[in-house]
């Protein structure tokens, strides 16, 4: 009789504990990727906008075409980095809804299917490859205006 008791401790103690990383594993992911991406676009696409500002009217259609693209492309990185923002909130908090009710049902958790990991994963694989495709394209624009 005591030895499940000291199970259901155990497993109390272990499942507390994977949720306490699941929350610090959210807050460390937000504030790392998040931030970094949303430096790096927004960093790029106001020097680039200065830039073009600067000397508006001193490019070919081709260069321009460059800077529009990254353009766009910082805009995407940044607007799906606020998206995973969001979407890994409800990520995080569906996962812990499932764990709390894995430690009241006194179950073990089986691996919950929870459709904000898949959309968080998306938003942050767009935001990468918004980045990319802006610095690329900036790039190619500073290339065709220096040389």
């Amino acid at each position: 009789m005591n030895t499940d008791r000291d199970e259901q401790l155990e497993r109390y103690k272990r499942l507390s504990a994977h949720r306490t990383e699941l929350r610090t594993i959210q807050v460390d992911q937000i504030n790392r990727f998040d931030r970094l991406v949303v430096t790096l676009s927004a960093g790029a696409l106001g020097l680039s906008v200065t830039y073009f500002r600067e000397t508006a009217g001193s490019f070919d259609q081709t260069s321009t075409w460059c800077l529009a693209i990254a353009w766009i492309a910082f805009v995407i990185s940044v607007a799906a980095t606020l998206g995973s923002h969001f979407s890994s909130q409800e990520d995080m908090a569906l996962e812990i809804n499932y764990l709390d009710s894995c430690i009241s049902d006194n179950s073990e958790p089986g691996g919950s299917k929870n459709p904000w990991n898949r959309t968080t994963r998306f938003l942050n694989i767009l935001a990468g490859m918004g980045f990319f495709a802006g610095a690329a394209a900036l790039v190619c624009f500073a290339i065709l205006t220096l040389f």
